[in-house]
């Protein structure tokens, strides 16, 4: 499955620095071997959030690599990938501006 979004956005959204920008994502759906599926929270997070393991993609890094890199560095745990669920494309717009994500 793959498909494309278009949003509009204030000035804001927009990175002002000129370092590197996180352009691609993975995000992880573990299922354990008692079939529950992992989520986790961070300090900063809302008091009762929970989410999907997520992260970036290094530049040039394949998407399963990525996401047994993740999986690997979010848990520690060496993962079996059963399925690739699909590609989301997220494009933001502002004043002619445009971020692909």
């Amino acid at each position: 499955m793959e498909r494309s979004y278009v949003h509009g956005v204030g000035k804001t959204f927009f990175p002002t620095s000129a370092g590197p920008k996180r352009l691609f994502e993975v995000v992880i759906l573990l299922r354990r071997r008692n079939g529950l599926y992992l989520v986790h929270t961070k300090e900063f997070y809302p008091r009762g959030t929970y989410r999907l393991l997520s992260g970036g993609v290094k530049p040039g890094e394949d998407l399963i690599a990525a996401v047994r890199r993740e999986a690997l560095e979010e848990t520690g745990l060496e993962v079996r990938i059963e399925s690739f669920l699909g590609i989301l494309r997220h494009q933001f717009v502002y004043e002619g501006h445009s971020l692909l994500f």
